[in-house]
């Protein structure tokens, strides 16, 4: 018999992820930040499978790790700051993240 049918899915999504990290990096002259971060990451990761109209969820399941990344922030006046940042995971069971991540930001 087919126990797969039109509709069935399975979808592994981030649930959420904690991090610890360190950042070491130099000022230009003109007030931008060059920097470099890195320390410890535990991500989870949550499943839902739904065939022949069952679905069945997993909880959260969690992964130690670690992150690495560099990033670039630069003043837009007194208070306001633009930030572009790279990070790359690496946890258990061969799971790994990429993440850029744009912002803008107010200092205070």
């Amino acid at each position: 018999t087919n126990y797969f049918v039109v509709g069935d899915r399975v979808c592994v999504k981030g649930d959420r992820e904690y991090s610890v990290e360190a950042r070491f990096g130099v000022v230009t002259k003109g007030g931008s930040k060059i920097y470099a971060l890195g320390g410890y990451s535990n991500l989870g990761l949550k499943a839902d499978a739904s065939v022949n109209q069952v679905t069945v969820s997993s909880g959260v399941t969690g992964f130690d790790g670690f992150t690495v990344g560099a990033g670039w922030q630069v003043p837009l006046g007194t208070n306001l700051f633009f930030r572009t940042e790279y990070r790359y995971g690496s946890y258990g069971d061969g799971v790994t993240t990429h993440t850029f991540m744009p912002a803008i930001g107010l200092k205070f």
